[in-house]
């Protein structure tokens, strides 16, 4: 029996794990306000981490002198955080969204994130080696060593946030959706509602 020819049933019932590991990938609505809390929570921390990567890198070329561009990078990474802040806000008011989720390029599995940051990684790793080193005058000082290593740790760190974070949560977007209705009773209460009354002929309401 489908889960359409099962009709309506409790909230309950349909947040069974049992029930909701017979077919993982069917598209039901409670996966895909899952998915799209994942997806939202992804785009958030991204956000949060460039941010703190633009304030401190705006703050680091401000001691160094390079007053105008680390104006306009702590500027940057200000807006950043602001931004991560107005969404967080708004989507927390509202996180129960049955549309479905918005094309993304970004990995949606730890495996394939560890697989692009390596090969990303590896050129972004190369290309400073070389930008660096072509410098004219280079000499291998203490300074000298620690700006390569910043030049290559630094891109590197960012590449890592936002490639990581977002597979991340997509992986454990059920987990998290789940822990996300155990906080919040007013969410739940409004699922039971929707679990009564869900008659969308797209998908069934569950499971999850």
């Amino acid at each position: 029996m489908s889960y359409v020819d099962r009709g309506r049933q409790p909230l309950d019932y349909w947040l069974d794990p049992q029930l909701g590991s017979a077919n993982p990938e069917s598209p039901t609505a409670l996966r895909i306000m899952a998915a799209n809390h994942g997806q939202r929570q992804g785009t958030v921390g991204v956000l949060w981490v460039l941010a703190v990567a633009g304030v401190l890198g705006g703050a680091v070329l401000l001691i160094a002198g390079a007053a105008g561009g680390g104006t306009a990078v702590l500027v940057a990474g200000l807006a950043l955080g602001a931004l991560a802040a107005g969404l967080r806000a708004r989507w927390s008011r509202h996180p129960l969204r049955t549309k479905l989720p918005a094309v993304t390029r970004a990995p949606q599995t730890m495996a394939a994130a560890w697989a692009l940051w390596g090969g990303a990684g590896a050129v972004i790793a190369v290309l400073a080696l070389v930008a660096v080193l072509r410098q004219p005058g280079f000499e291998p000082t203490p300074g000298s060593v620690a700006a390569l290593a910043a030049a290559i740790v630094v891109p590197l760190a960012v590449l890592a946030a936002v490639l990581f974070i977002p597979a991340y949560r997509n992986e454990h977007a059920r987990e998290d959706f789940r822990a996300l209705l155990a906080r919040r009773p007013d969410l739940r209460a409004g699922l039971e509602q929707m679990a009564a009354e869900w008659s969308d002929p797209r998908w069934p309401f569950g499971p999850l």
